[in-house]
């Protein structure tokens, strides 16, 4: 992903923030500690900001800081109840040329759905119809 980054802007211009519950992934899951992820993406020369804990409060104390993202990229591991919530906080770190990005797991295949503002504007509308609905 850096590889891709630096061939548009010097790495040094990169920002990198990374949301993951870190240590408190999970029993069964990969954990990667905070510190030795820190160090991991500072060797690309990166600027980098980790932000630990689960994605809707993460994003709720991050989404404001984050404006004008080029490049958004959500694990399979975010579950859809969690997206559900979050997708609301995308709008305001997103311009109308951002990507996201959002990895799929399908039959044992892993592709990435591209999404625009205008596709997550659309899953903010039909999240918040169901939310309505089930109140």
């Amino acid at each position: 992903m850096f590889d891709v980054a630096r061939r548009y802007c010097d790495a040094k211009q990169i920002i990198y923030t990374g949301i993951d519950p870190f240590e408190s992934r999970q029993a069964g899951s990969t954990v990667l500690s905070m510190k030795d992820a820190y160090k991991l993406l500072r060797q690309q020369g990166v600027k980098v900001k980790l932000v630990p804990g689960d994605t809707l409060a993460a994003m709720t104390m991050t989404a404001n800081s984050l404006a004008n993202t080029d490049l958004i990229v959500i694990d399979a591991e975010v579950g859809q109840a969690d997206l559900a919530k979050a997708w609301k906080y995308f709008p305001r770190m997103m311009h109308e040329k951002s990507l996201v990005l959002r990895q799929v797991s399908e039959q044992q295949r892993t592709r990435f759905q591209q999404l625009s503002l205008a596709d997550v504007q659309l899953l903010i509308d039909e999240n918040s119809e169901r939310i309505v609905k089930a109140a």
